[in-house]
């Protein structure tokens, strides 16, 4: 799992997106209530909001930017739900971050088989259409299984 750099997550308060740095509290120092906030400033980064403020997120809504953009300016993050072509065949997958590979990848379900693609390798036919916790009607358990998987 990535811990530094720019993320966005779904805010608590109106379930909007919203950009920032991630910033982790547990409240008992046992992690079994973690929170999660992104702060936004505009101290560091021109394109943050000012002044510096914390906005509780919701946990499982959390994705790291992979420092990649596409031609248009659009920012590609973890969990965004993505089309891509490889040669002539056109795929569709999510953006994770593999430990195995330290690289982000494309993990493309083929009939049940995950299958990992680095998306620098990719990154010229890449299409963003959104993002797994928009556009896919997921469940809790299918989340947490999909950051599982992509954490191995």
């Amino acid at each position: 799992m990535i811990e530094l750099g720019i993320a966005k997550a779904k805010r608590m308060d109106n379930n909007e997106w919203t950009k920032g740095y991630v910033f982790y509290h547990d409240k008992f120092g046992d992690k079994s209530e973690l929170e999660a906030y992104l702060v936004t400033t505009g101290e560091g980064d021109l394109f943050m909001e000012k002044p510096v403020e914390f906005k509780k997120v919701h946990l499982d809504t959390v994705c790291f930017f992979t420092d990649k953009r596409l031609a248009d300016g659009t920012e590609i993050f973890t969990g965004d739900d993505i089309e891509f072509y490889t040669g002539a065949l056109k795929s569709r997958g999510v953006i994770e971050w593999s430990q195995e590979d330290s690289q982000f990848v494309i993990a493309e379900d083929c009939d049940g088989i995950i299958s990992r693609i680095g998306l620098y390798e990719l990154q010229d036919s890449v299409t963003v259409k959104g993002n797994i916790y928009d556009t896919f009607n997921l469940t809790k358990k299918e989340i947490k299984k999909l950051k599982k998987e992509s954490n191995k």
